[in-house]
């Protein structure tokens, strides 16, 4: 349902005037969890890269790799969330937008935004596979 010109000048009159920011950096923080915490919630993928990003940690703890590797590790898990959450809301964003109806170029948003999401995901395996292997293949020709 458009806003009437009346309702869009108030709307914009607020925001100038930044009744809608938040003014506390605490409350701000609590928003941003609140995200994460319902992108875990709702979003089976995350759970998975958030169980992901455990083992990556155990495993890099475990075999004591550099710290400059465990922080591209660590950066590589965080890019692989951070796309998913913006996969999610592309996802509802088009949803909202199209109540739920087929739409070709909703379709193309979604799957683009899915795709980033992949290729990150491949980015990180790989570089997952370039930094552990070294290391694993230490620990099976010792044992």
């Amino acid at each position: 349902m458009p806003m009437d010109l009346k309702e869009n000048k108030d709307l914009k009159e607020d925001y100038k005037n930044k009744r809608f920011k938040n003014r506390s950096f605490i409350r701000s923080l609590g928003f941003a969890s609140e995200g994460i915490l319902f992108t875990f919630k709702h979003e089976r993928n995350f759970r998975f890269q958030t169980a992901s990003l455990f083992l990556v940690v155990c495993l890099a703890l475990l075999l004591k790799i550099k710290r400059l590797e465990f922080i591209i590790l660590l950066f590589c898990c965080l890019m692989v969330m951070a796309c998913e959450m913006i996969n999610t809301c592309f996802e509802w964003m088009v949803d909202l937008t199209t109540n739920y109806q087929y739409h070709p170029i909703a379709k193309h948003i979604k799957d683009v935004a899915a795709g980033l999401v992949l290729l990150t995901s491949i980015f990180s395996v790989v570089i997952g596979i370039i930094i552990f292997t070294p290391y694993l293949l230490a620990l099976l020709f010792k044992i």
